[in-house]
């Protein structure tokens, strides 16, 4: 009997250690295989950890904190653009001071802007007479050229009919007057022969005196050996003209004519790049006066930094939040008589009560929040107070890695308590979501849009899935998987 109760204490203990092991399996995510077979090598590869899809509820909300900021401030910031010199305070409103709309925050010694802004007057008035110089050289020059051009097309022209002239009328005419002197003096002596002829006869036949045959004759014959000198001298002239000098005429019309149109070619090209230099001339000048007007009206609006009066009533803070801290406005540097400088953040004009906070956001909390949504604010200098205030779509931002971004939210806050001051910090709740009975996984299981699922044989099948809303650690699969299924805890890629 005792035998019994034993063996029956026994059965008893070991099914109420089976149901405690079947418990704490149903209960827990991880599953495991069974325990090897005593008779199995000790070498056996542990199962791989699996987790079992279930339904849950996802809540996705974002706990942080960040500085106060002003609402809507009047930025004082020096954003000079022609003003290079010194910027010497003469009066500033104070630290913490309370202005009125109007009132005067900044006053600056403008003796050297007004010098610059004189000199920047002066070379706009010198750069518009170089600019009008240059046009009116510009349109002598044009002109100029243009004569110049018909001149030497004229030159041309008449070049051309020279030539033609020379080959139609003087070329001809130049041989033919050397061929006539030639037959003149041969006809004249032919003449001249015919009468020595006849005066020897005539004196033979008359009864003149032998004195005055001789004078006669005499003249005669010196007449036609003059007549035969000159014959001899005409036809060497004659023969010079057609050798010599006609040739040389006629290359000296042709050389005029291809000087002409040399002359001309190199006019155009002459004329080309000159205007190309009178366009860059002008260009330049053009340039200069609107670069001057252009430093002329910066110097002019830099001017309006000189002396700024507050458009509204406010508070007034030095420097800014960068970060979520104060930067720069030091009381003791922003006095009378020390200096400032372009693009320098003088201060800033706050409504008290109108505050604002700029939140930064994951990847993942940037998909969690929608427009108008609702965060739970709580000042830092007062913890039981609470303010609710509404967040603005997620925006993308850089970071300070080239390259790298992430996301900023905006969260305005109606009317505040006034002692409250941009710089001072805050917690922020934002409940942006809670899923409810939606199928759950770990992030650890997905990988490029899979999961591995384990089969009924023990093995695993890839399966793609869609997937929704995470928390970082937990996502939820809107499709592809069914509750109690197994996927792999460590997805494999």
């Amino acid at each position: 009997m005792s035998g019994l109760k034993s063996a029956v204490i026994t059965t008893g203990s070991l099914l109420l250690g089976l149901g405690l092991i079947c418990s704490w399996s149903q209960g827990a995510d991880v599953q495991t295989q069974p325990a090897a077979a005593t008779t199995q090598p000790a070498a056996t590869q542990p199962a791989e950890k699996t987790h079992v899809v279930k339904k849950g509820t996802l809540t996705l909300e974002i706990q942080t904190d960040a500085a106060l900021q002003a609402s809507e401030p009047f930025e004082l910031k020096l954003k000079l653009k022609g003003y290079g010199g010194p910027l010497t305070i003469a009066s500033i409103a104070a630290p913490w001071s309370t202005v009125k709309k109007g009132d005067s925050l900044l006053e600056c010694e403008t003796t050297e802007i007004k010098w610059a802004v004189e000199g920047a007057e002066n070379a706009l008035a010198a750069a518009k007479a170089n600019l009008k110089k240059a046009e009116a050289d510009a349109e002598l020059s044009v002109k100029g050229e243009a004569l110049a051009l018909r001149m030497q097309e004229d030159a041309v022209k008449h070049a051309e009919a020279n030539v033609t002239w020379f080959d139609s009328v003087d070329g001809p005419q130049m041989l033919l007057s050397a061929d006539l002197t030639v037959k003149n003096q041969k006809d004249s002596i032919e003449d001249q022969e015919a009468e020595l002829d006849q005066l020897h006869k005539m004196y033979k036949s008359e009864e003149l005196t032998n004195a005055t045959a001789d004078i006669v004759i005499k003249r005669a014959v010196r007449t036609l050996e003059r007549s035969r000198i000159f014959l001899k001298m005409a036809e060497e002239r004659r023969d010079k003209t057609k050798t010599n000098e006609y040739p040389i005429s006629k290359q000296r019309v042709a050389d005029g004519l291809e000087q002409a149109r040399q002359a001309l070619a190199s006019l155009k090209i002459a004329q080309e790049a000159s205007g190309v230099t009178r366009r860059g001339s002008l260009s330049a000048a053009r340039i200069a006066v609107e670069q001057a007007e252009q430093k002329l009206n910066d110097l002019r609006n830099d001017l309006g930094f000189f002396s700024v009066k507050s458009p509204a009533d406010g508070v007034v803070l030095y420097g800014q939040i960068t970060e979520g801290s104060w930067q720069g406005g030091d009381p003791k540097a922003m006095k009378a008589g020390e200096k400032l400088t372009g693009g320098q953040m003088v201060m800033r004009v706050f409504t008290p009560g109108k505050l604002r906070m700029e939140i930064g956001l994951s990847e993942a909390q940037a998909f969690w929040v929608e427009p108008g949504i609702k965060a739970k604010v709580v000042p830092v200098a007062f913890p039981l107070t609470s303010y609710e205030g509404g967040c603005s779509a997620p925006v993308a931002a850089p970071k300070g890695n080239p390259g790298a971004f992430g996301y900023l939210m905006t969260v305005t806050l109606g009317d505040v308590d006034p002692r409250l001051v941009p710089g001072m910090k805050a917690n922020v709740h934002i409940e942006a979501a809670r899923l409810k009975d939606v199928l759950l996984m770990p992030v650890s299981c997905i990988a490029d849009g899979k999961v591995s699922v384990k089969a009924k044989d023990g093995s695993f099948e890839k399966r793609d899935v869609v997937l929704g809303k995470s928390d970082g650690q937990q996502v939820e699969v809107s499709s592809g998987l069914s509750v109690g299924e197994e996927v792999l805890l460590q997805a494999k890629k």
